[in-house]
């Protein structure tokens, strides 16, 4: 469960706002909300390696475990890396 607030003036707009979010979530998901881009950077290899650790964390912990379907991971970091270099 979601806990927030939401800036309605009146009664009304309350209604109509929590019909929007009731409907978004009836709305069954097409294959576009099973794509994420992580993208990271920094400035020294530290702050890489953090914001990279980061990232990986997000990864296994909030995306992996809602099982989604069928997910590819692509880590483009090695792929940066090596295209860099060159």
């Amino acid at each position: 469960m979601f806990i927030g607030r939401l800036p309605v003036k009146d009664g009304g707009e309350a209604e109509k706002t929590v019909s929007k979010i009731v409907g978004y979530d009836a709305t069954p998901r097409g294959d576009w909300t099973k794509s994420f881009m992580f993208m990271t950077a920094g400035f020294s290899d530290d702050e890489k390696a953090a914001f990279n650790y980061n990232a990986d964390q997000m990864i296994e912990t909030r995306i992996v475990p809602l099982q989604l379907g069928a997910m590819e991971f692509v880590h483009l970091r090695h792929r940066l890396a090596s295209s860099m270099a060159r």
